[in-house]
């Protein structure tokens, strides 16, 4: 039977947040996993994500126009 290594890995996580205006804002996040050999041998594999997070948001006047 085979016995891994130490190294379990490694990861890589970038993360950019904009507010576009008042009401927007949205963040874009990628991460990388990259596995090692112990991992590798029990059948883990490398991973990548890359997402994108809108968010909206009424600012405290256009809630006070709409009661």
């Amino acid at each position: 039977m085979a016995r891994g290594g130490t190294s379990r890995g490694a990861i890589i996580q970038v993360c950019v947040d904009n507010a576009f205006n008042a009401s927007l804002t949205g963040a874009i996040e990628a991460i990388c996993y990259d596995v090692g050999e112990t991992i590798r041998q029990a059948g883990g594999q490398n991973k990548s994500y890359l997402g994108a997070k809108p968010r909206f948001s009424r600012s405290e006047t256009a809630k006070e126009k709409h009661v």
